[in-house]
């Protein structure tokens, strides 16, 4: 398979295994393995883009496909009859802006990383967040749960007293996630990025709220690991659920730690034994509608966007994203 690119950061040289990390992890994580030998030469956010591409590519076809090759067009290439199917990537047209990349720091991440020595945290924070002409990725963007989520050793939250509506309960030092390396970890990956002379911009998501503020799942119990169906939340909760994830923002930026964007809820469709809830994309809409907007327009959060987060997201959000999508400059 031939890959195209009419990208000015892209050069004919072939470089190693260790440039495509980015795209093996990608790749990895959505099973398809990662048989790319060959990357792009790049720089900047050319070289980001080409490493995306290269694990999203791989990640879709046989492991037994030939090696990919990324080069410049030659004059007339692209109208070649005879050229085989090819990807190409135009700069010269300008169309949506990336935000940016990155990754997610949860709590198993957080309990690896302040298993290493100092100087091991300091290269991992290089291979991440550092420039990318030095050896990084350069990523700019993390998301970070609200609560436990999957990739933590136990499931926890900031208020597990059962019906404090009031909150009076909250723990504003979030101390857990202190203590378990997740505000560390941020602030490590704050201060490299600020060394680029640019910020990280920071995505929070829930799993599940405390579990009192649920409907009985399954098996008739308040949990953050089950959820009721077709919606776990319940309705009498759904002001203080927004509250407590307003307390949370501020007790991250008492940290130092300033918050981007929210999602309402980390894969609203999915329970499957660890963190969830499940919404419909009506109540959902509602929530954030009477509650979450309002909530969070007259707090301390700095972003401008509440979105929804769903594994099958164009059949799940399409018929609602006006809805679900609120704008803070409205009433």
């Amino acid at each position: 398979m031939n890959l195209s690119f009419s990208e000015q950061f892209f050069s004919d040289r072939e470089v190693g295994r260790r440039d495509v990390d980015a795209a093996a992890s990608v790749a990895a994580h959505h099973g398809g393995g990662m048989g790319a030998k060959r990357a792009v030469d790049a720089d900047g956010q050319g070289r980001q883009l080409a490493h995306t591409l290269a694990g999203l590519i791989w990640c879709c076809l046989p492991q037994d496909q030939p090696e990919l090759h990324f080069h410049k067009l030659k004059d007339g290439e692209l109208d070649s009859k005879d050229a085989p199917p090819r990807l190409v990537l135009d700069t010269s047209a300008t169309h949506q802006t990336i935000a940016g990349f990155g990754g997610a720091f949860t709590q198993a991440a957080a309990q690896n990383y302040m298993s290493l020595s100092e100087d091991d945290r300091a290269e991992l924070m290089h291979l991440y967040f550092g420039k990318p002409e030095d050896g990084g990725h350069g990523y700019t963007m993390g998301r970070v749960p609200i609560n436990s989520c999957d990739f933590a050793p136990f499931s926890y939250n900031f208020d597990n007293k059962t019906d404090d509506k009031e909150l009076k309960h909250f723990d504003d030092s979030v101390k857990q996630d202190v203590d378990n390396g997740m505000v560390p970890m941020i602030k490590a990956a704050q201060a490299k990025i600020k060394e680029r002379d640019m910020e990280l911009s920071l995505l929070a998501s829930p799993w599940s709220p405390p579990g009192w503020m649920k409907l009985p799942g399954p098996e008739g119990v308040k949990s953050m690991v089950t959820s009721a169906k077709p919606n776990g939340l319940d309705p009498d909760y759904q002001r203080p659920w927004a509250k407590y994830m307003s307390r949370w923002i501020d007790a991250y930026k008492a940290h130092g730690i300033g918050v981007w964007g929210v999602t309402v809820q980390n894969e609203p469709e999915a329970t499957a034994g660890w963190e969830s809830m499940l919404y419909t994309p009506s109540f959902m809409a509602s929530f954030v509608k009477e509650h979450l907007g309002p909530v969070l327009k007259v707090g301390s959060i700095e972003t401008r966007d509440v979105a929804s987060h769903s594994m099958n997201a164009v059949r799940w959000i399409s018929p609602c994203i006006k809805a679900i999508r609120y704008d803070f400059s409205q009433d």
